[in-house]
C-alpha cells in the first residue's frame, strides 16, 4: 500500500453503527427507565433480559462510499456486556458484570453494509435495571472498534432491562407496637412484610389502651437509597423518597377498637424490588404515625421487602 493511500484509509469516513437485539423482534419494548444526566434526560429502550438468558444480537456497520480500493482497515471489532452502577454524586461507575468477545479481527470493510453476530452466554443479570436519585443500575452492549496506528477507538452502546422473577417467600407476618408510657398502647399487625410488587399490605391496627386524644393516624411508604463507601464512592450517601401516605384513621378511636389495614401496592408508583448489595442496596419501610389533638406525633417503622412475580412491559 502506498503512503497516500495510507493515508487516505486513515481519515477514511468511520462507519455508522448500529446494535440490534434478536429479542427485541420478538418481545415488547419498555420505554420507561430515564437515565439520569447532568445536562438532558435520557429515555432508555430495549428488550428485557432475564436471568438465564442469551443476550444476543447483530452488529451493522454502514459506509458511506464503500469500494475495494479505498478500504476502511480495522484492527479488531470487540463487543462487550456490561452491568453497572452509576453513582450520581461522583459519575463513577462500578462494574457488576462485565462479558467482551471479539467478533472480527484484521479486518476490512469494503460493502456498503457488514454484519456480525454476537452473543453472550451465562450472564450474571443479578442485578437488575434501576434508576434511582443517587445511583442508576444500566445494562448495555458496546461495540468498539481499533485500528492500528489510531489513538481513538470508534465506539457505540445500546441499553437493554434486566428483570427478574423471585420464588414466592415464605410469608412473614410483624408486629409494630406504639406506646406512651400507660396512656398509650396500639398493636398493628401486618399478615405479611415480603410483598409482591402488585400485592396488597394487609392487617389489622388494635388499641389495647389509649387515654390520649388523638386526633389521626397515617401510614406512609418510603424508599431508601444507600451507597457505602468503597472503590468507586468514597462517601456513604443516603436519599430517602416519599412515595404516598394513606390516612388510616380519623378522630379518636375507643380501647379495643380493631381498624382494618387493606393498601394496594399499585397505587404507589415506580415500586422496584428491594436490592440488598454489598455496595449499595434499596430498601422499603412502612412509617406509622399517629398524631394526637395537641399535634404530638408518635412514630414507628418496619421495613417490608419487595420481589418481583412477573416481567413488566411497562416499568
Amino acid at each position: 500500500m502506498s503512503f497516500l493511500q495510507s493515508l487516505s484509509n486513515a481519515f477514511r469516513s468511520a462507519p455508522e453503527i448500529s446494535i440490534h437485539f434478536n429479542k427485541a423482534d420478538a418481545k415488547p419494548i419498555t420505554n420507561n427507565y430515564i437515565l439520569h444526566n447532568e445536562e438532558d434526560l435520557i429515555t432508555l429502550s430495549g428488550p428485557i433480559f432475564s436471568i438465564g438468558d442469551d443476550i444476543d444480537g447483530r452488529i451493522v456497520f454502514n459506509l458511506k462510499n464503500a469500494n475495494q480500493d479505498n478500504p476502511y482497515k480495522y484492527e479488531s471489532i470487540r463487543a462487550l456486556c456490561v452491568g453497572e452502577v452509576r453513582a450520581h454524586n461522583s459519575g463513577d461507575n462500578y462494574i457488576v458484570s462485565s462479558q467482551s468477545t471479539v467478533v472480527s479481527h484484521n479486518g476490512s470493510f469494503t460493502e456498503s453494509q457488514t454484519t456480525f453476530p454476537f452473543t453472550f452466554s451465562n450472564v450474571d443479570l443479578t442485578c437488575e435495571s434501576f434508576t434511582g436519585e443517587i445511583f442508576d443500575i444500566r445494562w448495555f452492549v458496546k461495540v468498539l472498534v481499533s485500528r492500528r496506528g489510531m489513538s481513538s477507538t470508534l465506539t457505540k452502546q445500546k441499553m437493554f432491562v434486566t428483570q427478574n422473577i423471585t420464588p414466592e417467600p415464605q410469608a412473614r407476618p410483624i408486629v409494630l407496637q406504639v406506646g406512651v408510657d400507660d396512656c398509650l398502647h396500639l398493636d398493628i399487625n401486618l399478615l405479611n412484610s415480603r410483598l409482591r410488587l402488585n400485592d396488597i399490605i394487609s392487617g389489622t391496627i388494635v388499641f389495647k389502651i389509649n387515654q390520649l386524644k388523638l386526633k389521626s393516624m397515617q401510614i406512609q411508604l418510603e424508599r431508601r437509597e444507600a451507597l457505602v463507601p468503597n472503590e468507586f464512592n468514597h462517601e456513604n450517601v443516603i436519599h430517602t423518597t416519599k412515595l404516598g401516605a394513606i390516612e388510616l384513621m380519623d378522630g379518636c378511636p375507643i380501647k379495643d377498637i380493631s381498624i382494618p389495614v387493606r393498601i394496594h401496592l399499585s397505587r404507589f408508583d415506580d415500586l422496584t424490588p428491594s436490592i440488598i448489595a454489598r455496595y449499595f442496596t434499596v430498601r422499603y419501610h412502612l412509617n406509622v404515625t399517629v398524631i394526637d389533638e395537641e399535634s404530638r406525633k408518635y412514630f414507628k417503622h418496619t421495613e417490608i421487602k419487595l420481589y418481583r412475580n412477573e416481567i413488566n412491559y411497562e416499568h
